[in-house]
């Protein structure tokens, strides 16, 4: 399978090797970078929203949760939100 690779990329005229060096070399200040991302908010208030699944998860026995729970359902949420708000 490399090998097909290797022979299309040779037919188009392209050194996998250059290439890969190439681009390690214009990269390399990136190497050790620290990379900031924006602080992810909540789109609903995370300490209402843990209660209230609590309270829904404990009809089928759920009694704790993780925080990217309540991350992630807050995120589907606004997801949904704007789904509808676009149609």
């Amino acid at each position: 399978d490399d090998d097909d690779i290797n022979d299309v990329a040779s037919m188009a005229g392209v050194n996998l090797s250059e290439e890969s060096a190439r681009i390690l070399a214009t990269n390399s200040e990136l190497v050790g970078a620290v990379t900031r991302s924006c602080k992810d908010e909540a789109f609903l208030s995370a300490s209402m929203l843990q209660h209230k699944i609590l309270e829904i998860g404990q009809r089928f026995g759920v009694t704790e949760l993780g925080p990217e729970v309540v991350n992630i359902v807050s995120h589907a949420t606004q997801q949904r939100l704007q789904n509808l708000l676009e149609k």
